[in-house]
């Protein structure tokens, strides 16, 4: 009886703490297209990007995003840089494709001052994209592969 009294507290409080989806806040950004769920680097499998962020963010931009802009966040490892300073590339970031949809402008909302365009390519399947090297990691090559994991 004792077990059965855990477990059932157990589900109970797993329960009372789930996300409700359809709020607004926790609604992920997808542009004809499910970018939504998170995506890992696969030449060295240190960085990951997040689509899965409030689109709100883009009103701290100092600037009116285009109307298919979407944010991200990147999730890095810190490295260690060749002059012995420590670094990650992580951060926030703003997106929006090309009309062609053959390229991605990126704003680091750390770092930039305006969008950068980098070349893009969706895989038919939607499972992996490649991207120019849109930021600083020694060791990576110009074209990045991501794939998704969630």
């Amino acid at each position: 009886m004792r077990w059965m009294f855990i477990i059932s507290f157990l589900a109970l409080t797993v329960m009372a703490c789930k996300k409700d989806k359809s709020d607004q806040q926790f609604s992920a950004f997808s542009e004809k297209g499910p970018f939504g769920g998170v995506w890992v680097e696969l030449s060295q499998g240190k960085d990951t990007l997040n689509f899965n962020i409030p689109s709100q963010m883009l009103e701290q931009l100092p600037w009116r995003p285009p109307d298919n802009a979407g944010v991200f966040f990147m999730g890095a490892e810190v490295y260690k840089d060749y002059d012995g300073s420590i670094n990650s590339p992580g951060g926030i970031f703003a997106y929006y494709r090309n009309a062609g949809g053959d390229s991605l402008n990126i704003y680091n909302f750390f770092v930039s001052s305006k969008y950068e365009q980098f070349a893009f390519k969706l895989d038919p399947n939607l499972n992996r994209f490649k991207i120019g090297k849109f930021y600083k990691r020694p060791g990576l090559p110009d074209e990045l592969t991501f794939s998704r994991i969630r």
